[in-house]
């Protein structure tokens, strides 16, 4: 991808985001812009920062918050004029591993809140939302999927192991970074509305 190329990561603070904000500077020569409900807690991205200076850019972005959305899509607007290439709405919350029916309704709003603007209820809604714009933004050239990033070893992707070895993590966070990125640069205004997995395959939902 060229250097004119843009990016903006939801989610970039930790885990699968911030891996994918780290490839996209050191192998890509565009603009990356990476969101957090509260960057300046993490370092890392702070260093990066630093170390990429003009390429890099961070928002302070909630996306639970309708009103942090807005102020960041017009920061994004100043920063890029002629508009956005690549948004990967990573940021997602599972809180402990509960069935519904015993999740307190507070806790639960806010995992619908985070996951469907992007378990199993919330990632529903998310594929549902994905064939909706889709559709919406099919004539004007917009192409818009899904992705499983797979289980990846993060905070939140270890937590299952406590319900048996068959809920390990299958991959690293840099490997899903990885395999997301490969899909994502291969995509074509035909795929979209789809499901696919890091590694590129299509899933059923």
């Amino acid at each position: 991808m060229g250097k004119d190329t843009s990016y903006l990561l939801s989610g970039a603070s930790r885990g699968v985001g911030l891996d994918m904000v780290k490839l996209l500077l050191s192998e890509h020569e565009g603009i990356v812009i990476g969101g957090a409900r509260n960057p300046d807690k993490y370092e890392e991205l702070q260093e990066l920062k630093k170390k990429y200076k003009d390429r890099f850019h961070i928002l302070k972005l909630d996306i639970s918050d309708s009103k942090s959305v807005q102020a960041s899509a017009k920061e994004v607007e100043k920063l890029l004029p002629d508009g956005l290439d690549y948004l990967f709405n990573n940021a997602g919350t599972s809180e402990d591993i509960e069935p519904p029916s015993d999740t307190p309704d507070d806790q639960l709003t806010q995992v619908m809140q985070t996951n469907a603007i992007v378990y199993k209820a919330s990632k529903a809604a998310v594929n549902m939302v994905t064939l909706v714009i889709s559709n919406d933004k099919r004539e004007e050239g917009w192409t818009v999927i899904s992705v499983h990033p797979g289980i990846a070893s993060t905070d939140m992707g270890n937590r299952p192991q406590e319900y048996g070895e068959e809920f390990k993590p299958e991959c690293t966070p840099e490997e899903s970074a990885k395999g997301l990125l490969k899909v994502i640069h291969s995509l074509t205004p035909k795929d979209t509305g789809s499901f696919r997995t890091f590694k590129g395959d299509s899933l059923p939902w």
